[in-house]
């Protein structure tokens, strides 16, 4: 089965003679049967629509996108919702905006996902819709409204383009979460063992380059801002005290 998933690459370009090292995000179909993946050329859309935003703004955008994505081949899988069935034959090019109404609506009644929640991912796949359609690869039938506001950056007014949500009224209408909703779905506090060493083996497969880092947090409880900024230098310096 195929799987899409974000990943995050570090690459060195050079500009003249001087190397620059930075951070990308990929979107890649995942083959869990072969354990093999390959890039994805959704991935355009980290670089058209996210190009400015920050990696983990890129990734957490590129998250949502993959889990529809997901959500849509499952229900393709399990042939339960009349809608999802021409996607068997028309793939991506077959999605309409009442697959969005009901994956939102999925979120709600079984993520337990919270109203900010919710609609912070509604506006990442309105985003993702927009693309598809300026690329032409959407039914002609599928189509978004755009209206300008204004808006103040550093003191000063301009006008910004805002997607229209059509989830508002039929037949496209989400089930939205109550805006004072809190997340109720369980949260494990505490990895015993066996998890986090399931999760390091893991992240030993499919994210090499970071997998020391994700060990400091289990055991040492660093955070992620004091692991990108700790050096070799400074734990050898500590063995030797």
């Amino acid at each position: 089965m195929i799987k899409y998933r974000p990943k995050q690459f570090m690459i060195t370009s050079y500009h003249g003679q001087l190397p620059i090292t930075k951070n990308i995000v990929l979107i890649i179909q995942f083959d869990t049967v072969n354990n093999t993946w390959i890039p994805s050329s959704l991935s355009e859309i980290v670089y058209v629509q996210y190009c400015k935003n920050s990696i983990n703004t890129i990734l957490s955008k590129s998250r949502t996108i993959c889990n529809f994505l997901n959500y849509i081949n499952k229900q393709i899988l399990i042939a339960e919702s009349q809608e999802f069935l021409n996607l068997k034959e028309r793939g991506l090019y077959g999605i309409n905006l009442i697959h969005a109404s009901k994956y939102l609506t999925y979120l709600n009644n079984f993520e337990c996902n919270s109203y900010k929640t919710v609609h912070g991912k509604e506006r990442t796949l309105l985003e993702f819709y927009d693309y598809l359609i300026n690329k032409g690869l959407l039914d002609k039938s599928v189509y978004l409204n755009h209206y300008q506001s204004n808006k103040t950056v550093n003191g000063i007014s301009i006008k910004v383009d805002i997607i229209e949500s059509p989830f508002n009224t039929p037949p496209f209408s989400v089930i939205y979460p109550m805006r004072n909703k809190k997340n109720t779905k369980k949260t494990l506090k505490n990895l015993n063992q066996a998890e986090w060493e399931l999760l390091l083996e893991l992240a030993e497969n499919e994210y090499p380059e970071i997998v020391l880092g994700i060990a400091f947090q289990i055991m040492g409880g660093l955070r992620c801002g004091e692991i990108v900024n700790l050096l070799i230098s400074s734990k050898i310096g500590r063995a030797h005290v």
